[in-house]
């Protein structure tokens, strides 16, 4: 098994955690940087591609925990299969939902989406069958507005190409054990870095996944940072339990850590944080984790490319999401 990470050559990195005098002095270096580190990151890209064209296998297993960029990583595989000549298409296992109606609770009462039993698993190992030995399928469609999944309405006709499949699910042997598991390439991308400051911890990578989501849910999906925090707690223990496990059993495990992305999402952060109000049971970890991205030097998102991982928490991606 490969792994493989972001910077760890860099001068950025030292033992799954960034110097954050390092990253802060980036400065006036900061566009070369940002070159340096995408190209680095597309080279991990590159590199799937090539082991699943010489393997010739059809199906790409993609998982993560919440905010890691799979659904990014995921069309960044396919642009560049299909530059190689390779047709493609990308599926999200949150098209197997159950019915809103027939998913468990949480315990905030809230359908609960993080378990492998919200997806239709008969469905899900049936769909995947289909395209690995068919190449097409008939794919189902989830409605998170209404809760609904409508089957057989998306048609999929790889023509001898790749499908990749993408979501916190993608490696549990729930899935996987109905799969030809030689025709699969499975990866595990994650936030695999923190931040230190003259050797103590000052950001820890679990919380640059949730800064990543709470910028992201804010701006993209109505979601104020109590919301966030509140579902965090059952997000990070879930992940625990049904994703953390499995990524030992990936052929390419890969950083997406960038040392520059706390600065490049720090003022939406500070604003989002800075709107909890004194009476929420949150206030205690949004100060905390306002004190920490002040520590960050706050560089200009405009910045980043259109196709770069980020940008899915940002905004401005050329990928539709």
């Amino acid at each position: 098994m490969a792994s493989v990470c972001l910077t760890r050559k860099d001068k950025f990195v030292r033992e799954n955690c960034f110097d954050l005098d390092v990253t802060n002095s980036i400065g006036s270096n900061i566009v070369e940087t940002i070159s340096r580190c995408e190209k680095l990151y597309d080279r991990n890209i590159a590199k799937i591609a090539e082991d699943v064209i010489s393997n010739n296998q059809h199906l790409i297993m993609l998982t993560g925990p919440s905010s890691s960029g799979k659904t990014t990583t995921a069309f960044k595989i396919q642009k560049e299969l299909e530059k190689n000549g390779v047709a493609c298409a990308t599926v999200s296992l949150d098209c197997f939902f159950k019915n809103k109606t027939e998913i468990g609770f949480d315990a905030q009462g809230k359908p609960d989406f993080e378990k492998p039993q919200a997806l239709e698993l008969d469905l899900v190992a049936t769909k995947l069958n289909e395209l690995q030995t068919h190449g097409k399928a008939m794919l189902p469609v989830f409605d998170f507005l209404t809760g609904i999944r409508t089957d057989d309405v998306k048609k999929v006709d790889l023509r001898g190409g790749v499908a990749i499949i993408e979501g916190i699910h993608a490696l549990n042997p729930l899935i996987l054990d109905h799969l030809c598991t030689n025709d699969v390439y499975k990866v595990y991308i994650s936030v695999h870095s923190g931040f230190e400051k003259q050797g103590s911890e000052v950001l820890c990578k679990r919380n640059v996944r949730f800064i990543r989501r709470l910028v992201r849910d804010y701006k993209f999906r109505g979601s104020s940072a109590d919301n966030t925090f509140m579902l965090w707690e059952n997000v990070v223990k879930d992940e625990v339990k049904y994703v953390l496990p499995y990524k030992v059993n990936a052929n390419i495990r890969i950083d997406t850590t960038f040392p520059y992305e706390v600065g490049m999402l720090k003022k939406d952060a500070l604003e989002i944080l800075g709107q909890v109000e004194e009476n929420s049971q949150y206030l205690e970890n949004a100060v905390s984790l306002i004190k920490s991205i002040e520590l960050f030097k706050e560089y200009d998102s405009s910045l980043l490319g259109s196709a770069s991982l980020l940008r899915e928490f940002c905004g401005g991606s050329e990928f539709e999401y």
